[in-house]
C-alpha cells in the first residue's frame, strides 16, 4: 500500500509538470483509486490544462460573446464579475471610455474610498458616472450595514431609490404600423438596428481592450459611452451610436424628432410619432456630474423657442440618453401628428 501511493504521488507530480507534446489529459494505465484522483484534480484546477487558463485575448472574446448573447452588453453581470477580478482594467477603461484623464485621476479614487477597489469599475458605468455624488453618498450608507454587498447588489439596490421619470421621444415614421411594432418590440439604438452583429462584436472588442485595437478601430468606433456622447453635439457617427435620445420636455421631443437632420434622412416623408415613456431614471443617463460638459455653468444661459412654448435650457432635462434599446414595457403611449411641430431654435 505504501508503494501504491508513492508511485501515485509520482505520476501526479509528473503529470503536474507540463512538457511540450503531451496530450491535455494523457491517458495512462492507473489503478483505478489514483485515476479517480487525478480527474478530480483536473476537473478542479488543481493540476495544468493548457484550455483551464485562456488567454487574456481569449477570456475577453468570450466575455463579448456572453455580454451580446444576454443583450445587456457593458451591464451583463458577466462583466461586473470580470472586473471584479480583474480590477487593475478599471483604470485603462476609464481613461479610454471617458476620453480624460479627470476619470482615472480625480473621479476613480473616490469611488475606491468609498466602495473599494473590487467595487469601483461601477465608475464605467454612465448611469452612476451621473450621479456620482448621490451614489458615493448612498452607498457609503449602505455599506454599514451591508459589507459584503457586491457591486452587482450596490448598483441594484441604488437604481430602486430613483423612481421613475417621463421622458420623450418623437420619430418621423413611414406608417403607423411601425409605430406600433416600435411600441410592441421596443426601440433600438441606430448602432443596433443599422449595425450587423460583427460590428457590434468588434466594437466591444474594441472597448474592452482600447490598447490592442488597430488603427482603423481607432478610426471606426467610438471608444465607449464618453466618446459616444461626445459625438452627440456634434451628429457624429449617428448611425452607429448606441445612444438613444430622449427629453423630458415633450415639445422639444417632437420638434428635434421630426425636423432633426437624422430624421429627414430616415423617413424624408413621414410623419411624426411621439413615444412617451414611464421609465426606471436609473436608466437614464443624465448631462450631470462628470457628465455634464459644461452644462451647468451655462444653465439658464439661454433657451429654446417652440412656437409659442419657451424652454430655459437646462442639460438635465433637455437631452438624456438610454443606452442601447428603450425596452417595451417603459413606452406607456404613442402619439401620432397629423402636421409637423414648430422647428426649434436656440436663443442664446
Amino acid at each position: 500500500m505504501r508503494f501504491l501511493a508513492f508511485h501515485a504521488l509520482i505520476l501526479l507530480t509528473v503529470l503536474a509538470v507540463p512538457s511540450r507534446g503531451l496530450p491535455a489529459t494523457p491517458t495512462l494505465v492507473l489503478p483505478n483509486g489514483v485515476l479517480s484522483c487525478v480527474k478530480q484534480r483536473l476537473s478542479l484546477g488543481l493540476l495544468p490544462n493548457r484550455h483551464a487558463f485562456p488567454s487574456p485575448k481569449l477570456q475577453k472574446s468570450r466575455l463579448v460573446d456572453e455580454v451580446m448573447k444576454s443583450k445587456n452588453y457593458w451591464f451583463d453581470p458577466q462583466f461586473a464579475a470580470y472586473l471584479e477580478a480583474h480590477p487593475d482594467e478599471v483604470v485603462p477603461l476609464a481613461r479610454a471610455w471617458y476620453a480624460s484623464e479627470m476619470f482615472p485621476q480625480m473621479i476613480y479614487p473616490r469611488f475606491v474610498q468609498v466602495v473599494g477597489k473590487k467595487r469601483a469599475h461601477l465608475m464605467l458605468d454612465p448611469r452612476i458616472l451621473c450621479r456620482t455624488d448621490d451614489f458615493l453618498k448612498w452607498s457609503g450608507e449602505y455599506l454599514k450595514a451591508h459589507p459584503q454587498a457586491s457591486g452587482i447588489e450596490l448598483r441594484a439596490q441604488f437604481a430602486k431609490t430613483l423612481g421613475t421619470s417621463k421622458v420623450f421621444r418623437g420619430m418621423r415614421l413611414q406608417s403607423a404600423d411601425e409605430a406600433m411594432q416600435l411600441k410592441r418590440d421596443g426601440i433600438q439604438s441606430a448602432g443596433l438596428k443599422f449595425q450587423n452583429k460583427s460590428f457590434m462584436k468588434e466594437k466591444l472588442l474594441f472597448e474592452i481592450d482600447p490598447k490592442s485595437a488597430s488603427p482603423q478601430a481607432k478610426r471606426t468606433f467610438a471608444s465607449g459611452f464618453g466618446t459616444e456622447m461626445l459625438n452627440r453635439p456634434m451628429n457624429k457617427d449617428l448611425d452607429k451610436s448606441i445612444l438613444v435620445s430622449v427629453s423630458d420636455w415633450m415639445e422639444l421631443a417632437a420638434s428635434v424628432g421630426y425636423h432633426h437632420g437624422q430624421a429627414e434622412k430616415l423617413a424624408p416623408n413621414g410623419k411624426l410619432f411621439l413615444f412617451e415613456m414611464d421609465i426606471p431614471e436609473f436608466e437614464l443617463i443624465r448631462q450631470a456630474g462628470p457628465l455634464d460638459k459644461a452644462g451647468a455653468f451655462r444653465k439658464g444661459r439661454g433657451f429654446y423657442q417652440i412656437g409659442n412654448q419657451r424652454i430655459d435650457y437646462d442639460p438635465y432635462k433637455i437631452e438624456a440618453f438610454i443606452p442601447y434599446q428603450v425596452r417595451p414595457e417603459w413606452i406607456r403611449t404613442v402619439h401620432s401628428y397629423n402636421e409637423p411641430p414648430p422647428r426649434w431654435h436656440f436663443q442664446p
